[in-house]
């Protein structure tokens, strides 16, 4: 009985929860203050980051633009997939 209580306790690999993973693929940040503001959304399609800011959809930056979208300030929703 001990040795069952004790491997449903353990901190072995095989007693762990299995892994669960996400990728981030959108975010909406604010910018402003608390009373007034404007909101943009980065989206990830395929390897790419875009920004969408109104009626205008760029890239986010250099390369896949990943770097620009996990830097930004605001991000105020995060949008995850399951792997």
């Amino acid at each position: 009985v001990k040795e069952k209580v004790k491997e449903k306790n353990s901190r072995e690999p095989s007693a762990r929860s299995p892994k669960v993973l996400y990728d981030l693929f959108g975010t909406v940040n604010h910018k402003g203050t608390l009373h007034q503001g404007h909101y943009v959304a980065n989206v990830k399609c395929g390897n790419r980051w875009f920004s969408c800011n109104d009626e205008f959809v760029t890239p986010a930056g250099e390369g896949d633009g990943e770097k620009e979208v996990l830097s930004s300030e605001g991000a105020y929703m995060l949008f995850y997939q399951k792997k």
